[in-house]
């Protein structure tokens, strides 16, 4: 197999395209045979023993190109990098190769707190799992909501509708409501910059709360209450299928 030369141009696109947006990565990976895939996982193997950053994120571009459950085991690895561009693109790499064979490291890499602080790290994870469309475990998702910075937060909104349930549409339903104090008087209430700033994280990321919501049950909602009305109504969940075709419709 012809190695390409460690500077090639779609490497050179990936490390500007994470280092400004947080998330890169090919639009698909060739299946490949075992054969094929051992050759890389060889390359690849020589190359990620290097100290030089760009040394590792070219031999992860060598085998993101390629779908195999070897070259997953080679994605995994590169998601317990030191170097969060590295881990980054290895979950971008992650979102191209078999369901089955990702998953059990992306979960790894949402739960891992050194990533918890890297947002382009955790961007390229959750959209690696809504590539697959699959999600985290609620509970992992809900814990980290509270401390998460906006940007994150704003990728758990997205990413819980493919978490197909009841307490995903309570959990979405809990933060459709613009947070403002009840009691503006009262001397427990937090100063003024408390609710500005919690007002500005909702703004930053209430049309994916709406876009989830719609995605779960094929309704809109304008305030918690009439998701709970939904909720206590008998509401159903539509299907995957039923929720992405709502999507595209608004």
């Amino acid at each position: 197999m012809t190695r390409p030369h460690a500077t090639v141009g779609f490497l050179a696109a990936l490390v500007l395209a994470l280092c400004t947006s947080g998330v890169a990565q090919p639009k698909r990976a060739q299946r490949v045979s075992k054969d094929t895939a051992r050759t890389a996982q060889k390359e690849f193997n020589s190359d990620y023993k290097s100290k030089d950053e760009k040394i590792r994120l070219a031999a992860l571009d060598r085998v993101t190109s390629y779908q195999h459950a070897i070259i997953a085991k080679c994605l995994a690895r590169a998601m317990r990098d030191t170097s969060p561009l590295v881990r980054a693109a290895a979950a971008s790499g992650l979102a191209l190769q078999e369901k089955s064979a990702a998953l059990k490291s992306l979960n790894s890499a949402f739960k891992s707190k050194p990533n918890h602080k890297k947002t382009d790290v955790m961007i390229a994870v959750m959209e690696a799992f809504r590539r697959h469309k699959s999600a985290p475990p609620m509970r992992d998702m809900k814990n980290l909501f509270e401390k998460a910075s906006k940007e994150v937060q704003r990728e758990i909104v997205q990413t819980v509708r493919y978490h197909r349930s009841i307490d995903s549409v309570i959990f979405l339903g809990r933060h459709v409501d613009l947070p403002e104090p009840v009691n503006v008087d009262a001397g427990s209430n937090p100063p003024g910059a408390y609710w500005k700033a919690r007002q500005e994280r909702w703004n930053f990321w209430i049309t994916q709360v709406m876009e989830s919501l719609i995605h779960l049950t094929g309704q809109e909602f304008d305030e918690n209450k009439a998701v709970t009305k939904w909720r206590e109504g008998g509401g159903k969940l539509i299907s995957l299928e039923a929720g992405e075709k709502a999507l595209k419709d608004l």
